[in-house]
């Protein structure tokens, strides 16, 4: 397994930033309600997507690689985050899926399936209306 990315989730997508700009992409951290920080990027300059793709590979692996939900230790360790997303959203008069025990969700996850999210039983204009409410933090490593 890799080295994980000892640094904060804004340093890692800075240095990401860093790197495809290097490549001659226009990228930028944006902070995005549902994932956090996110890299966006203009492919621009009649790039193929293909190269996009490369080319973010190849930056990511010269990286340490970022913590992934991949342990149940994670999968313990993001339960009570995403807990408290389904607070917020049925206080904010949202009407997500409720949380399951916390052996399930980490069952779940290490399993074949995805992980219970709050917004999963919303329709989508629900779920970014309940995420701009409730955003998740974007300095925490949360997929």
């Amino acid at each position: 397994m890799a080295t994980e990315y000892s640094g904060t989730v804004a340093e890692y997508y800075g240095e990401l930033v860093e790197c495809m700009a290097d490549r001659g992409w226009d990228s930028r951290v944006e902070i995005d309600p549902q994932y956090g920080r996110i890299m966006a990027t203009d492919s621009g300059r009649g790039r193929s997507d293909a190269a996009l793709s490369d080319d973010t590979f190849a930056c990511t692996g010269t990286l340490a690689a970022a913590p992934v939900l991949d342990s149940p230790e994670r999968y313990r360790e993001i339960y009570p985050i995403r807990v408290e997303r389904y607070e917020c959203m049925v206080d904010a008069d949202f009407q997500p899926d409720p949380p399951p025990s916390i052996e399930t969700f980490v069952e779940s996850g290490m399993g074949e399936s995805r992980a219970w999210e709050p917004v999963s039983g919303l329709s989508v204009g629900e779920a970014m209306r309940a995420a701009e409410a409730c955003p998740v933090d974007p300095d925490q490593w949360l997929y």
